[in-house]
């Protein structure tokens, strides 16, 4: 066998080779891409039982008579509030401003529905217990979000306070 006959023969080694390890890295793709969507469906699966667990225990407390005291009290007049009562008007009002923030920002929330949300907020934020409050939790929340409330409460079209709006969101 001369040299010719060797380099040809390493030349074809080296070709099946290569076509080997590209076979193989192939295939360790795809295993990585399939491992990553299941661990992108289980992700999806907790954020959405998460989602349910959050609305759940939003709409549990809504339930509670005392509450709707608290709240209606708390946006007409928070300092007549107790420290207790103050601190369930902002957990509430907090934890529904997170909730929509969070399911906002994933891309779950669309209009309309997001324009609603807003001018809900910005309607509380309005009221003297609910602009009390947002000045007090604005920090919480990114700058976009809080630019946002800030130019649709400035803004001419903007609605009305949430007391203005709604009877029942005046105290007893």
């Amino acid at each position: 066998m001369d040299i010719t006959t060797l380099g040809a023969i390493g030349e074809f080694v080296g070709g099946i080779a290569v076509i080997g390890s590209l076979i193989y890295v192939g295939f360790q793709v795809r295993q990585s891409n399939e491992q990553a969507a299941q661990r992108n469906e289980i992700e999806r699966n907790e954020s959405e039982r998460q989602f349910a667990r959050d609305t759940s225990s939003l709409l549990l407390a809504l339930t509670d008579p005392d509450l709707s005291r608290v709240f209606r009290q708390g946006l007409v007049d928070h300092e007549s509030l107790t420290k207790d009562e103050q601190l369930r008007f902002d957990m509430w009002l907090s934890g529904l401003t997170n909730h929509c923030v969070s399911i906002w920002r994933r891309g779950l929330m669309h209009e309309p529905w997001v324009r609603t949300w807003l001018d809900w907020l910005v309607s509380i934020k309005k009221t003297p217990g609910g602009g009390v409050w947002w000045e007090s939790t604005k920090l919480r929340y990114l700058p976009d979000f809080v630019d946002e409330v800030e130019e649709l409460a400035r803004s001419q079209d903007s609605v009305p306070a949430v007391t203005e709006l709604h009877a029942w969101f005046q105290p007893d």
